[in-house]
């Protein structure tokens, strides 16, 4: 089988995956992504880590490689090579015949392959028709992959916690038929670093969630609306004698109330649901889901969606060498057949 590198360039940051018999052998990673394009208006930051990343990969693993594959963010117009998003539905076939490649000389002597996004359409283009609308780049890998890995059949959904959390649907035959965008994750970050707030907060790293305080914080999301709520997390402190460690949980059940608010409006609770993705997010709606009754709900581990993410990516990319004449090892096709790939 082939190795490749496999980039997930997103918002904040880029990683580079050696990807190796089936396994991921190693990853590098750098804070640099499209929010530096989008501030700089250049994107010299992520042709320098991914330059440098490629670099520190192939003295650490030397041996041959066929090429790299990015996805994410680095397909957009605050990327490296903007390719235009697929419309929903969209299956991984689709995908895979709508791979670009370009040729990045200053930054690697590889192929690079870059795998488009998705987005949905509504049937308007007012005001009122704007929540019918969404893009992803990125999740799409990711959610393909799941579906590769887990032992469930579609229709189900996806729900992915990261700098923005994204809903995603799946359909009968597998495909992605629509997607709903938050920005809770960028949120988060905001209002830990730039906000009175962030005196009041512990690091979440190792964080020890306080699940009476996850609740209310969601409740006084509902009730008192985000602004009010959040200024709780600094009442609590102050005025209540609440310990920081608590108020941080309630800060997050405020922020996930928001996602409860897309899911519960968006999605039956008969549709299985996986949540996946960074942080305390998954857990907190996993929990309060369960909690509420009805809802199909599971949760897969950081590792197993990061797993996902490059097994998604190398099966698209394989299936786009395979039709249009590139080499693809014979037990790659035959995991597309079986896998409906």
């Amino acid at each position: 089988m082939p190795n490749y590198l496999i980039v997930d360039s997103g918002t904040t940051r880029t990683r580079v995956r050696w990807w190796s018999g089936g396994q991921v052998k190693g990853v590098l990673e750098e804070l640099a992504g499209a929010k530096d394009v989008a501030i700089g208006g250049s994107n010299a930051p992520i042709r320098a880590a991914l330059t440098r990343c490629i670099a520190a990969m192939r003295r650490r693993y030397p041996g041959p490689l066929k090429a790299v594959i990015c996805s994410g963010m680095i397909t957009s117009n605050v990327g490296l090579c903007e390719v235009p998003h697929a419309i929903a539905p969209v299956s991984a076939a689709d995908l895979s015949r709508r791979v670009v490649r370009r040729d990045f000389p200053d930054i690697t002597d590889l192929p690079i392959y870059f795998i488009p996004g998705i987005k949905t359409l509504g049937p308007g283009s007012g005001w009122e028709e704007l929540a019918a609308y969404d893009v992803m780049r990125g999740e799409e890998v990711e959610c393909f992959g799941l579906l590769a890995q887990l032992p469930l059949a579609p229709p189900l959904a996806f729900f992915h916690c990261g700098s923005h959390h994204k809903l995603i649907v799946i359909d009968e035959a597998g495909c992605i038929v629509r997607s709903s965008t938050a920005i809770t994750g960028e949120l988060l970050a905001a209002i830990s670093q730039h906000t009175i707030l962030a005196g009041s907060l512990v690091p979440l790293d190792g964080l020890a969630l306080e699940l009476s305080a996850v609740e209310a914080g969601i409740r006084a999301g509902a009730a008192l609306g985000l602004g009010r709520a959040l200024f709780l997390v600094r009442v609590g402190e102050v005025i209540a004698g609440y310990s920081r460690e608590a108020v941080t949980s309630f800060l997050l059940g405020v922020l996930a109330g928001l996602d409860l608010s897309l899911i519960e409006r968006e999605l039956d609770p008969a549709t299985p649901l996986v949540v996946y993705g960074s942080g305390a997010f998954p857990a907190i709606l996993e929990q309060h889901l369960r909690g509420q009754g009805g809802w199909q709900v599971c949760t897969v581990s950081q590792e197993q969606s990061e797993t996902a993410a490059v097994v998604g990516a190398v099966r698209i990319a394989e299936a786009h060498l395979y039709s249009s004449g590139g080499e693809a090892g014979l037990s790659s096709h035959e995991n597309y057949r079986s896998n409906r790939y």
